[in-house]
């Protein structure tokens, strides 16, 4: 008995390079989730952020047919009434929220831009830049008879754009 004692005591445990083969292991499958999960959110918020643009289109459409105007235009009919493209732009939720069927959700708010789409770093700015609402931009087309929608798609680091009305 005092033998097999011996080898038990000699066998039990697990050797340095056990060990390290599990840690590695682990460490593989710690990041293959990680990379998953982070493309997982990316299509999330991307979905989201889509989503909340086709409403502002919605919206849109919904107040032109009352006011026979998109709200951009009820703002101001030519670029230089919308100052620059920043978050701290035109504010055109109020507008938006002047007629009732075309009133945002909470937590919504739309900014127009003036000459240019606004860069991915400015579309994310204004979706994080308060806790409390996300804000969209928006420009006027050149025709007068609509407006560009624009949202970040974080899934490929760009910004898409929605048409209301008609753009050229």
């Amino acid at each position: 008995m005092s033998h097999i004692n011996s080898i038990l005591r000699q066998k039990s445990g697990f050797t340095i390079v056990e060990l390290l083969i599990v840690i590695v292991v682990i460490g593989i499958l710690a990041a293959i989730t990680i990379v998953a999960y982070s493309g997982i959110t990316a299509r999330a918020s991307a979905a989201k952020y889509q989503t909340d643009a086709v409403g502002l289109v919605k919206k849109a459409e919904s107040y032109s047919a009352i006011s026979g105007a998109y709200p951009l235009l009820a703002a101001g009919s030519d670029l230089t009434s919308v100052t620059s493209q920043t978050t701290a732009g035109t504010n055109l939720t109020n507008v938006y929220n002047g007629v009732v069927s075309s009133q945002l959700p909470t937590g919504l708010s739309v900014f127009a831009v003036s000459t240019a789409a606004p860069t991915y770093a400015q579309a994310m700015n204004g979706i994080t830049a308060s806790t409390t609402s996300d804000s969209y931009f928006v420009q006027y087309c050149s025709t007068g008879k609509g407006m560009y929608v624009y949202y970040p798609d974080p899934s490929s680091t760009t910004v898409k754009t929605l048409t209301v009305g008609v753009c050229p």
